[in-house]
């Protein structure tokens, strides 16, 4: 298959991303193995902090490249982040570029690069894993929900957000895209408890921990911060499933966290 037109005179050859790592307390080990994967007509081989990718279809240059592959990695970011717990970041870095007919024993390659923006972060005590996280198959983009409210969870994840206020963030944004709490439960296939207790919960007027202030206080429990927690992160990775059409045929209900919520 070509995607390019039939008088092309080059095509890429490779490109090449860089790989960051954006929670500081979750990296991977700079020992871990080198992996080669297929994404979708893409070979990506991950080592380091970079991620080369070989197309197995022709294009004339790279920004037709990009473009079919930019979706594809944003959906293997959205995997590490939400499933994985070890986000990575793909950052275009270089394209190399070949004659497509060059005579015998010459081949030409031209080189183009982009800027790239370097972030230094602050030292943390940090979780290391050995192995480098992979694409998942059926996740082979991010959806619109998805890309609207991971970068709020992260921001969570990192102590830069209200639990509360991005728990209640996530569950009206879903009642609103939606048309209600009971039908997000019946797209995402997740039990209508769920949701409402998320809801309940993200809207008890705390003074400590709570989103809003009330007269009537209310008190939220490090067991309630926990479900809290546990709950919006089980709720992500199943919008971020059900926007790439991937399987959701599991219900998810109160039975499926560690934890259960203390008796009110």
């Amino acid at each position: 298959m070509r995607v390019a037109s039939a008088s092309v005179a080059q095509r890429v050859k490779s490109l090449t991303y860089s790989v960051s790592q954006t929670d500081p307390a979750r990296t991977i080990s700079p020992q871990a193995p080198p992996v080669k994967v297929e994404l979708d007509r893409f070979t990506c081989r991950l080592e380091g902090a970079r991620l080369t990718v070989i197309p197995s279809d022709d294009y004339d240059d790279e920004a037709s490249a990009i473009a079919v592959l930019a979706p594809l990695l944003r959906g293997w970011e959205a995997k590490t982040d939400l499933v994985d717990g070890y986000p990575l970041r793909f950052d275009f870095l270089t394209a190399q570029l070949e004659e497509v007919d060059p005579p015998p024993d010459e081949q030409i390659v031209h080189a183009s690069t982009a800027a790239v923006a370097i972030q230094v972060l602050e030292p943390t005590v940090r979780q290391e894993r050995l192995e480098y996280p992979l694409p998942d198959p059926a996740i082979r983009f991010e959806g619109h929900l998805t890309e609207l409210l991971r970068p709020r969870w992260r921001q969570v994840l990192r102590g830069k957000d209200s639990l509360t206020t991005v728990a209640y963030v996530i569950v009206t944004t879903l009642e609103e895209h939606c048309g209600g709490l009971a039908k997000a439960a019946t797209t995402l296939n997740i039990s209508s408890n769920v949701l409402t207790e998320l809801r309940r919960l993200a809207s008890v007027p705390d003074p400590q921990r709570g989103r809003k202030a009330s007269k009537w206080t209310g008190i939220l429990t490090d067991e309630h911060m926990w479900w809290i927690r546990e709950a919006c992160a089980v709720i992500l990775r199943r919008l971020l499933e059900h926007e790439a059409g991937a399987d959701i045929s599991h219900k998810i209900t109160k039975a499926d966290f560690l934890q259960s919520l203390p008796k009110k």
